[in-house]
């Protein structure tokens, strides 16, 4: 507002005689000159993005541009609970119904950066039940997702210098092994966390279930040691993830759902208690 006023100052003449701004000579305002002066509202860039990742006529990488803007915005908690009155929800839950990857994933990240602590547009989301189709996206990919981990050495998260990394691997693992096991709904033939890696035969078909996939997979990558037996972290490598509370939980959340199936802790069970001890100490 300052800006306009200065503005308006500097472009009236000084012997022009003062009068009193009517309603109509407000409406010949350019609003261009005014979004010049004061810059673009964040509702008005938020409608400009979302036509944008919309426009299906544009290349994949302009709409995920458009909405990596995006989500910015609303990482805002003002401009979160704005969708509700903008009427964005609708075409963003659109979106994440895309069939194109970057547009639908870039939607989701939306969806979950908007209701982020806020409960406000937690429940303005809810009510629209995207649940379903949210768990679908889950549950049809597991499998695979969980074959790429390996081709990509995803596990390898566990060791990265970054303690926020680490914790969202470990958080990830008890997530999938808690999938893993209501999909067995059986504790037979659970391995030893100690075992060595099983080979796998290449090239065969990719299973439909899940049943003990993840549990093979902490077994074959050792992830048990790999949480309980973190090496430094940090940019000087001196951080101590056995102090990191968070992480700690994390890892030991994980060891209880391995356990409470059958998992078998082999040489790491002198690891896990010196976690233990940690929490209590």
């Amino acid at each position: 507002m300052e800006s306009l006023l200065k503005w308006s100052l500097e472009n009236t003449p000084a012997d022009e005689p003062h009068v009193p701004p009517t309603a109509e000579r407000m409406k010949e305002l350019d609003p261009a000159i005014i979004d010049m002066i004061l810059g673009k509202s964040d509702a008005v860039v938020m409608k400009e993005k979302l036509a944008i990742a919309q426009d299906e006529s544009r290349e994949e990488d302009e709409r995920v541009e458009a909405l990596d803007d995006f989500e910015m915005l609303v990482e805002q908690i003002d401009n979160a609970n704005n969708l509700e009155n903008l009427k964005m929800w609708e075409p963003l839950i659109e979106l994440i119904r895309s069939p194109v990857p970057g547009v639908q994933r870039h939607a989701i990240w939306i969806a979950g950066t908007a209701v982020q602590n806020n409960s406000a547009a937690q429940n303005d989301f809810l009510k629209r039940d995207p649940l379903p189709y949210l768990l679908s996206l889950v549950t049809s990919n597991q499998v695979s997702g969980i074959h790429r981990l390996d081709e990509l050495e995803g596990w390898e998260a566990l060791k990265h210098p970054d303690i926020t990394v680490r914790r969202k691997a470990a958080f990830l693992i008890n997530t999938l092994l808690l999938q893993d096991i209501s999909t067995s709904g059986s504790t037979a033939a659970v391995p030893h966390a100690s075992d060595g890696p099983r080979v796998h035969g290449a090239g065969g078909p990719v299973p439909d279930s899940t049943e003990g996939l993840v549990r093979r997979a902490v077994v074959d990558h050792k992830l048990i040691q790999a949480l309980v037996q973190p090496p430094p972290y940090g940019p000087d490598g001196d951080g101590d993830a056995y102090q990191d509370a968070d992480y700690r939980e994390k890892v030991l959340q994980t060891v209880d759902t391995f356990v409470q199936h059958g998992g078998e802790l082999g040489d790491a069970a002198g690891s896990v208690s010196a976690f233990k001890q940690a929490r209590g100490a």
